[in-house]
């Protein structure tokens, strides 16, 4: 955390300034007869579809420097404004993982049973969903849970060097099973 801290406090500057100058709040004149896609948009409280990236950085940035609480507020919040958005279900995992964190186990698992839930869940998050339920199990010593989400999380990893990283975890785990 040290050593990011100085590239992280820039990247929290900039998705600040973004988020002061392209911040669009005001909404568009409505049409008289709107399809529900249309509607949707229109009740929509940001217009700008940078912003809610933005806010996802700047949480990311506070995560990475280990000020759990900042991260659980930027969070939060993208998950309460941008509840039309896709974004909200990264969002909801980075939440859980900063629950995680802050030895908030329940809530934690309670948020991504939510999400795993939701059938608008986005596939190329299953890869992340499934780790950071491995990472939630971990941290509880609930190790044969954490082999099972691991493997599953195998299904979904392209990259080689990621993968093999995953099978070193699971023979640790599968080791410390005595497996």
């Amino acid at each position: 955390a040290k050593q990011a801290t100085s590239d992280m406090e820039r990247a929290k500057e900039k998705a600040a300034i973004v988020i002061k100058k392209h911040s669009i709040t005001v909404r568009p004149k409505t049409k008289s007869n709107m399809s529900a896609k249309q509607k949707a948009f229109y009740s929509r409280t940001e217009f700008c579809n940078w912003i809610d990236d933005s806010w996802l950085m700047h949480g990311k940035a506070n995560f990475v420097n280990h000020d759990w609480y900042a991260a659980e507020e930027n969070f939060e919040y993208i998950v309460k404004e941008y509840s039309w958005s896709p974004i909200k279900f990264e969002a909801s995992i980075w939440l859980a993982l900063t629950y995680i964190q802050l030895t908030k186990y329940e809530d934690a698992k309670a948020l991504l049973d939510r999400v795993d839930g939701d059938k608008d869940f986005p596939k190329r998050l299953r890869k992340f969903l499934n780790q950071s339920y491995a990472q939630l199990y971990l941290k509880q010593n609930n190790y044969s849970e954490a082999t099972a989400k691991l493997t599953t999380a195998l299904k979904f990893i392209k990259k080689r060097q990621e993968k093999a990283r995953t099978y070193y975890i699971l023979a640790q785990l599968y080791q410390y099973n005595k497996q």
